[in-house]
């Protein structure tokens, strides 16, 4: 270890003023200053105030070599100078890698794969002829995994707000501050409000036919609705279960045709039209159901209930966008919401077509806007 010493002979240094002297406490004076523009995010600032103090240590150097100006303090100040400098420059590697919003991208959340993880057999996804679901969501991972895309799994998202320019996301595990921001919350599924369906629920009421459809192999179960989510749900479940009802709230199936077809030829399948439930019932563990088909309330003894009616957007996170009347984000063609830097893709938005297919390619165009927003802005 390097001890400083004062000048031989016991004397103290001598403070002289000279160009290299006032350079060498500009430098020192400029390392706290440094990082608290880091801090505050000001980081064109400290980057400006680097670079001077980089010019300033050459001037220094240079002007005490050619004039012979350096006094006793200056041979003090000047390491220490060096050494602040340096030490607020490794300090800023750290700031700057814990702040959000000089990370290229990150991808914070609940869970991966959002609906794609439930479906059953994916038949119209480019380049698959078929493939399940779930193979599906294990395809995108691993291609984000390859090109090194941070993820914050098991985060789940609780507020987005937009401020001064810049956007603040609170989650359930922290909070982060960025320039830009796509939502792609995707849709939760829209639940009965019956009796016992809360009390139930995980006990044999479930609203994911792919993930808890083998639990109920040999056993009786009802599928509550009429759309496309129900058919796939009854297409898996009539392979698995004794036998499957399927309860419709409409008058006819609503669904795909072809799916449609399916079901209603199925032999341990039963299509019930016209039907409202009433409750869940069981103590434990579901036992049955109450329905009232055109006035008539009728108990199907059934071990499993799968709802299927439809699905809610997950955009209340963000209360200040503009959405339409069915809660769907509304966003442009080159998917801008109403908020300069954030953007809104898939199944979250009011985009027509809810296809894995299509979130896809939606979830392209956004990522286009957003690099478009942050190049042609400045902050």
């Amino acid at each position: 270890m390097n001890i400083l010493q004062p000048p031989s002979g016991g004397r103290r240094p001598k403070l002289t003023i000279n160009i290299p002297n006032i350079l060498t406490v500009l430098r020192i004076l400029i390392t706290p200053l440094f990082v608290i523009l880091l801090i505050r995010d000001l980081h064109g600032y400290a980057l400006l105030l680097f670079v001077l103090a980089g010019v300033s240590d050459g001037l220094d150097g240079l002007i005490a070599r050619m004039f012979n100006q350096r006094s006793d303090l200056g041979a003090v100040l000047d390491p220490i100078a060096d050494k602040l400098l340096l030490t607020a420059a490794y300090l800023s590697l750290g700031i700057l890698k814990d702040i959000p919003g000089w990370l290229v991208v990150v991808v914070i959340s609940r869970d991966v794969g959002g609906q794609t993880a439930w479906s059953g057999d994916v038949e119209n996804y480019t380049g698959y002829q078929f493939i399940s679901g779930p193979e599906l969501v294990a395809k995108f991972e691993e291609h984000m995994k390859a090109n090194s895309i941070p993820l914050r799994e098991g985060e789940t998202v609780l507020e987005v707000r937009r401020k001064e320019g810049s956007i603040y996301v609170h989650t359930d595990q922290g909070d982060y501050r960025s320039r830009s921001l796509i939502i792609a919350s995707g849709k939760r599924s829209r639940e009965l409000n019956v009796p016992g369906e809360k009390e139930l629920k995980n006990r044999g009421l479930t609203y994911c036919a792919t993930c808890a459809g083998p639990l109920f192999a040999g056993k009786d179960v009802a599928v509550i609705g009429g759309g496309n989510s129900a058919l796939d749900a009854a297409l898996q479940l009539m392979r698995i279960a004794k036998f499957t009802y399927v309860l419709n709230s409409a008058p006819a199936l609503t669904g795909d045709r072809v799916m449609s077809e399916k079901v209603s030829i199925a032999r341990n399948v039963r299509v019930m039209h016209n039907v409202r439930i009433l409750s869940v019932m069981g103590n434990k563990f579901v036992t049955g159901i109450k329905i009232d088909q055109d006035g008539r309330e009728d108990i199907l003894a059934v071990q499993g209930v799968f709802v299927e009616i439809g699905l809610v957007p997950n955009a209340d996170i963000c209360p200040e966008v503009i959405r339409n009347q069915w809660g769907e984000i509304k966003v442009n063609c080159r998917n801008e919401t109403n908020l300069p830097g954030i953007f809104a893709a898939g199944d979250v938005t009011d985009v027509p077509a809810k296809q894995i297919i299509v979130a896809a390619a939606e979830g392209a165009k956004p990522c286009l806007s957003a690099f478009h927003y942050l190049s042609v802005n400045k902050f």
